[in-house]
């Protein structure tokens, strides 16, 4: 037994002295060859690596290869080596941010933030990680991803604020815009709900906010970039094409000497369809802005509604005229949330035998109100709107009644370029009390829609309003697939930074109800069609036919949208 005991010893010493002898000799390895990196000598480094995870591997060797091949240019190598440590040690997130550095050589931007993404969910508090993952989301225009990752840790922090790279601002409107401030931590809601702002002044074509890194540890910049819109000779296109297409052109006088009031007008010529509009659109200099917009409308126009009537024995033909002012404001707390309130006075003259329609010369004055809420803002962008109004002889009108509309509006983006997208709309309106005809629901397709029901057009061949389906209440789907066919870039001429043009496919559903019985109800009618829009960032030119499925009819049209 004291043999046996002394034997073991002397193997049990034999296998250390072995072992220890193998770890210092991957120790020099590992040490000389992060010696010859210091240098600079990475093939040198690559030759000692590549030797040590043939005999004793370990994580840092094959980290340290993968870092030699890189910096050799051997991006195969590289990519290789790295994936096989990865697969031998799946617990060490370094192999992930090396792979992203050599996709980022590549510039292969998808594989490196998957790369970067797997490092994260490996071990979530990796800052190199964090911050690279955010750095490339910022190159890609994926700002609220990359602010995102960037907020977890407190940061980034807002240092210096500049307009268009100037310590000063060109129009005070950027000032009161902004809804962050210096020594502030940067995120996406204030961040978009700055340039929401901006946008809703109505002055820029075009704006953005930026970041640039500083000196100081993770402190940036904050430059908010504003084009102008120009009030050049270039702004008399659009009209020519408002009076090819509408017979109604517009002169526009922006952000009159600087002060971010802008001047607008209008007049349609079209026959039995003649008004004219000028309006004011004024930000006033409060912190997060509030916008005032007051409307001066004139209206004269002939109405038919034989085809929309319930009874078809009585002459539907009346004519309507009606002079009046729409003032409102409205505020943008946050770029999800939207709040207005206003009033609106007609002077009205109307005339006309339809039994059951107020068409007489009551005068109405209602007050406005509308919301709005955006509980979604990713590949599924979702929007809640209402809004409601109320005519009381309190506030000067010679009728009493009230109504409203609410909608809600999903986008989903099949990809993330939105080549490809699926839009869905829910919409109802409901009135109460003695409904004067200007205010009836009004469904189908006409120069500004609202309530698209894209087979129905509001306008007869004659020019007469009151041909699409109308009612005191409604209820309304509209389903919309369009695909990108180009991005035309503009530059900002005609005050366009670029104009997608796209194919479109929809399918829209209505009933009205009408608790006055004068228009037909009940019948679920069902549209279907296609066409082309130019869309720009808040407006879109439609050109489509839709078919009536129920009613039997179709409707060429070109008519305008308004984008959320």
């Amino acid at each position: 037994m004291g043999q046996m005991s002394r034997f073991s010893r002397v193997i049990a010493t034999v296998l250390l002295t072995l072992i220890t002898r193998n770890a210092w000799s991957q120790d020099d390895s590992l040490t000389e060859a992060r010696s010859a990196m210091s240098r600079g000598d990475y093939a040198q480094a690559a030759n000692l690596l590549s030797a040590a995870i043939r005999t004793q591997p370990s994580a840092d060797a094959y980290v340290y290869l993968g870092i030699s091949y890189a910096h050799i240019r051997e991006w195969m190598r590289a990519e290789e080596t790295l994936k096989e440590g990865a697969s031998r040690y799946p617990q060490d997130p370094r192999f992930h941010n090396e792979l992203a550095g050599v996709y980022l050589a590549a510039n292969d931007l998808d594989r490196a933030r998957q790369s970067l993404r797997t490092a994260l969910d490996i071990d979530p508090a990796n800052k190199y990680a964090r911050d690279l993952l955010a750095t490339v989301d910022m190159s890609m225009g994926k700002v609220k991803s990359a602010l995102g990752a960037w907020n977890k840790d407190g940061r980034p922090l807002v240092g210096d604020i500049l307009h268009n790279g100037h310590s000063y601002f060109e129009n005070w409107t950027v000032r009161k815009a902004s809804a962050f401030n210096s020594g502030e931590k940067l995120t996406w809601g204030n961040w978009r709900t700055t340039e929401v702002r901006l946008r809703a002044t109505d002055i820029y074509a075009n704006v953005g906010v930026e970041i640039e890194p500083t000196p100081s540890p993770d402190k940036y910049t904050a430059v908010i970039r504003t084009a102008p819109k120009d009030n050049g000779t270039g702004q008399f296109v659009l009209p020519l094409l408002e009076t090819l297409f509408f017979q109604d052109p517009s002169f526009h006088l922006w952000n009159i000497n600087n002060s971010a009031v802008t001047l607008t007008g209008s007049y349609r010529f079209a026959t039995n369809r003649h008004r004219g509009q000028v309006g004011i659109l004024a930000p006033l200099p409060l912190p997060g802005i509030l916008f005032f917009e007051a409307v001066g409308t004139f209206r004269s126009e002939r109405w038919d509604l034989a085809e929309s009537a319930a009874d078809p024995a009585v002459d539907h033909r009346f004519y309507f005229q009606s002079t009046g002012i729409r003032a409102e404001i409205k505020h943008i707390p946050h770029h999800r949330m939207e709040l207005g309130v206003g009033y609106e006075y007609r002077n009205r003259t109307a005339n006309g035998s339809q039994p059951g329609l107020a068409i007489d010369n009551r005068n109405t004055g209602k007050l406005l109100a509308e919301a709005t809420i955006l509980p979604f803002d990713g590949a599924l962008q979702s929007r809640i709107h209402a809004e409601g109004f109320a005519a009381r002889e309190k506030l000067l009108s010679d009728m009493n009644y009230s109504g409203g509309t609410v909608e809600w509006n999903n986008r989903y983006h099949f990809d993330e370029d939105g080549k490809n997208t699926l839009e869905l709309t829910g919409k109802a309106g409901t009135s109460r009390g003695d409904l004067p005809v200007d205010d009836y629901f009004a469904l189908g397709v006409r120069q500004n829609t609202v309530n698209f029901l894209r087979g129905h057009n509001q306008v007869d061949s004659d020019g007469h309003f009151g041909s699409g389906p109308m009612g005191t209440s409604f209820g309304l789907v509209n389903v919309s697939f369009d695909r990108l066919i180009r991005r035309l870039p503009f530059f900002n001429v005609l005050n366009f930074p670029y104009v997608d043009l796209k194919w479109i496919a929809f399918v829209d559903t209505a009933r009205t109800f009408d608790r006055a019985d004068v228009f037909k109800e009940g019948k679920v009618l069902v549209d279907v069609g296609g066409g082309f829009k130019l869309e720009t960032q808040n407006r879109t030119f439609n050109l489509t036919y839709g078919k009536a499925l129920r009613d039997g009819g179709g409707t060429f049209a070109a008519y305008l949208g308004q984008r959320w």
